[in-house]
């Protein structure tokens, strides 16, 4: 694998990645980012779709990013690339606030520890656009008092947000067996 040493950025992200053998082929060419992970792509589709579209990039670094841990890289061909743009969810802002309680509890090792969220490497977990949307909502919820920004640039949960995940995860929980009973009528 090549190193990012080199200057090679990520096509998705735009951050340093490396590129992997392993994984190119003569169409399309590997990729290993810390943001997005590992994925193949095309390069009609870096040259057709991701420069005129630039868009784009957000989604299909989300999409790779959120992939379950040991699937097989992704290969993003122009064949494929509408279909998972497609695929990627669209939450509204309160959805993303859900969302990113949601990753700040899975990612938070105990109460009152800091977090392994980070949202320069994280943001497309919760298909953000960058970080800077990430660290605008970490912001509201340090005004809903629900994490502490204390000390600067470490992200700890607080019992009012762990208490805000569960109540949420458990009306989640009771909102798809409704559907589910509702679907089954």
């Amino acid at each position: 694998m090549t190193t990012s040493a080199n200057g090679t950025m990520c096509p998705l992200c735009g951050g340093p990645a490396a590129y992997d053998q392993h994984l190119g082929t003569t169409a399309t060419t590997g990729y290993d980012c810390k943001r997005c992970r590992r994925f193949r792509i095309s390069d009609q589709v870096i040259k057709r779709v991701l420069t005129p579209k630039p868009g784009y990039k957000p989604p299909l670094s989300a999409f790779c990013r959120r992939l379950p841990e040991g699937t097989e890289p992704p290969i993003i061909t122009t064949d494929t690339v509408e279909q998972i743009i497609r695929d990627v969810p669209q939450y509204t802002p309160p959805e993303k606030l859900d969302t990113l309680l949601e990753l700040l509890g899975k990612m938070t090792p105990a109460l009152g520890r800091p977090t392994t969220f980070d949202p320069t490497r994280d943001y497309p977990l919760l298909i953000a656009r960058d970080p800077a949307e990430v660290q605008f909502l970490l912001l509201e919820l340090a005004d809903l008092d629900l994490l502490s920004l204390r000390p600067l640039r470490t992200l700890r949960l607080c019992v009012k947000l762990l208490f805000a995940v569960s109540h949420h995860l458990g009306e989640n929980v009771h909102r798809d067996g409704e559907r589910d009973r509702q679907a089954n009528r």
